[in-house]
């Protein structure tokens, strides 16, 4: 089972209406009825997914007169919408839109011209399914087939989408490499939301595109997104694989090169750099302020926290100085046991930081290139909190699994200056008391691996590595580079000794 958070940006309704004066008394018009439709991506839901249950909330502020909200003509601000949610004959869901209106409660303000407002601060639509079809285990285990045979079938596609709206696909022919930076390579992932990078080179050597180039003509490519994907031919034929969009804020080659090099992060450097706003009404669970920053990002969301999810935050928290959406978003996914990234399909995907090893990838010497030898450990034992402003290790809080034994790198994860982590009360010591039952029995090993790849696997993933002499290596795939140069393979790194 998994679930997807669909929201909406927040917007005004405005309702008027007037006053004229009638010998000693004051005629009101009716009130104007305000009419917003609001729309939801229903489409980034897996084709042939069976969705369990689709509830909606909607949290408003309303004016000075008060007033009628509803949508689609019911006024219930929080309900069940599961019937809206109608595939096609494809299996796959159409955008839901729906209608928000308002109507002010007028009959008040004296003569004149008067207006009433209502602000809808978040539209949320949890939205619980199975998974579809859109990749079949089937066709999952084909892709892994593919990847570990000797002589494989892999190429680089991609969707140039300039800022004029027009698009210029790319594939073998234009990409000359490209190498693709996921997660992080500083430890595990408790409380990250990398962003991705990637670096593309364009053949360039008759300067096609430099400006008037016969394939960039006067078109820009700084602001353009670039949509790209791995086409991997298996024993079911060949398999589209999304690597993600970038938006393309740099470029790099000398005027001699015979290509052009473009960078670009995915929508974690983009959307959710915007400023933070707490506009949660408290008391409010944990989930509720993830719901929260997921309806200002206005992106899709997968996935939920590993713990602490029905965990009652009292008061609004102390974000810090010029909070961003994904420094919010660090701070709950940190308390919530998990962390972030943009999903090759453009979601917000939250996951658990410590992966189930039931379902590591299985890797053999035939697979990798080079693997590091790097027998340092993590261990969990503890988990410790440091709140904003302290330095002294008196204000620090712990929970640890065993009190004996003494505080490491290796065996402690450390949260610094995060604002659900308020000292020692009983809202901090239920946070690490459920991080700590998380993380329980959690241990991964250094990891330094050059392997063969497959563009499939993303970080998060859990490792169960066979050496050449037969020993087994668990860990997580914490960073990652996916490389193509007229061939694939990655890179994968997990550090240990972590601070967050």
């Amino acid at each position: 089972m998994s679930t997807m958070y669909l929201s909406a940006r927040g917007f005004y309704l405005k309702s008027t209406w007037t006053g004229t004066e009638n010998g000693d008394t004051v005629k009101y018009s009716t009130p104007s009825l305000a009419r917003e439709y609001v729309r939801f991506s229903a489409s980034q839901l897996p084709r042939g997914a069976a969705v369990q249950q689709a509830i909606l909330r909607v949290s408003a502020n309303f004016g000075y007169t008060g007033g009628s909200l509803k949508i689609n003509n019911d006024s219930r601000l929080e309900r069940e919408i599961t019937g809206l949610f109608i595939p096609d004959s494809a299996g796959s869901f159409p955008d839901l839109t729906l209608t928000f209106t308002y109507r002010a409660n007028g009959g008040q303000g004296g003569a004149g011209s008067h207006m009433s407002s209502t602000h809808v601060t978040s539209a949320v639509i949890t939205v619980t399914y199975d998974e579809g079809d859109s990749q079949s285990a089937d066709t999952r285990e084909a892709l892994w087939r593919a990847a570990c045979l000797p002589s494989r079938e892999m190429a680089p596609f991609a969707a140039l989408c300039f800022p004029d709206g027009s698009e210029q696909a790319l594939g073998p022919g234009e990409i000359v490499s490209f190498q693709l930076d996921e997660g992080c390579g500083d430890g595990p992932l408790l409380g990250q939301a990398p962003a991705a990078l990637l670096s593309l080179r364009l053949a360039n050597a008759a300067h096609e595109w430099y400006p008037g180039g016969s394939l960039r003509g006067a078109r820009e490519l700084l602001g353009a997104s670039l949509s790209l994907r791995m086409c991997v031919g298996t024993d079911q034929g060949p398999v589209q694989v999304p690597l993600g969009t970038f938006y393309i804020d740099e470029m790099r080659g000398d005027e001699g090169d015979a290509y052009l090099e473009l960078r670009g992060f995915d929508a974690m450097a983009n959307a959710l750099e915007a400023a933070w706003t707490d506009r949660v009404s408290y008391p409010a669970l944990l989930t509720d302020i993830l719901a929260g920053i997921v309806s200002a990002a206005g992106i899709g969301v997968e996935g939920v926290l590993a713990c602490n999810r029905d965990q009652v935050i009292s008061a609004r928290p102390d974000w810090g100085k010029n909070c961003t959406l994904r420094q919010a978003l660090m701070q709950v996914c940190a308390a919530g046991g998990a962390f972030a990234r943009v999903t090759r399909e453009g979601r917000l995907g939250i996951a658990p930081a410590f992966p189930d090893y039931a379902e590591a990838l299985p890797l053999a010497p035939a697979v990798y290139m080079r693997l590091r030898h790097d027998e340092r450990r993590f261990a969990f034992n503890r988990v410790t909190a440091w709140p904003r402003g302290t330095s002294d290790p008196a204000d620090a809080v712990t929970s640890a699994v065993s009190a004996s034994v003494p505080a490491r790198p290796q065996n402690t994860l450390t949260l610094r200056g995060n604002g659900l982590l308020t000292g020692n009360n009983s809202q901090t010591r239920a946070l690490l008391n459920g991080l700590k039952s998380a993380f329980s029995g959690a241990e991964w090993q250094a990891l330094y691996l050059t392997w063969r790849g497959d563009p499939q696997q993303t970080v998060g993933r859990a490792v169960s590595l066979t050496d050449q002499d037969g020993r087994e290596l668990r860990s997580v795939i914490a960073g990652q580079s996916l490389c193509w140069d007229r061939g694939f393979y990655a890179k994968a790194v997990c550090r240990v000794g972590y601070t967050r």
